[in-house]
């Protein structure tokens, strides 16, 4: 019995600790939600690293637009934002740390979903290491 209440206390932190921060929103479709991947991102000086955001489509039939935003100094995103269409889940980006990006921890940086007239932002973390 005390082994079942260990991995069900187990499981419960998994759960917890494993989903990224999610943020919700009602529109005139429905919820949107947006979640950002658990722990963020974090990069060495000179890398590149896929980031993905889960998106609940409201829908309706106009585009969830996913915007990036407030990167640390020398970390770029191959592009800023993405165009989800309906049925679409997620968001990818690609980040990219310059040779000389200036070292963090734990940087907060934004992704914003946006909704025909309705915003909704998440903030996530980014770090970036010496090479």
């Amino acid at each position: 019995m005390k082994w079942m209440a260990f991995v069900i206390a187990a499981a419960l932190v998994i759960g917890t600790v494993g989903c990224g921060t999610t943020e919700q929103v009602k529109t005139s479709d429905g919820d949107m939600t947006i979640t950002a991947p658990a722990g963020g991102a974090s990069l060495k000086q000179g890398e590149s690293k896929d980031i993905t955001f889960s998106i609940k489509h409201p829908g309706g039939d106009a585009d969830v637009t996913v915007t990036l935003e407030n990167l640390p100094t020398g970390v770029t995103a191959e592009k800023s934002s993405a165009t989800l269409k309906k049925g679409d889940s997620s968001a990818k980006f690609t980040l990219k740390a310059s040779e000389d990006a200036k070292e963090v921890d734990d940087h907060k940086a934004k992704a914003t979903a946006k909704y025909k007239d309705t915003s909704k932002p998440v903030e996530f973390n980014i770090s970036v290491k010496k090479k």
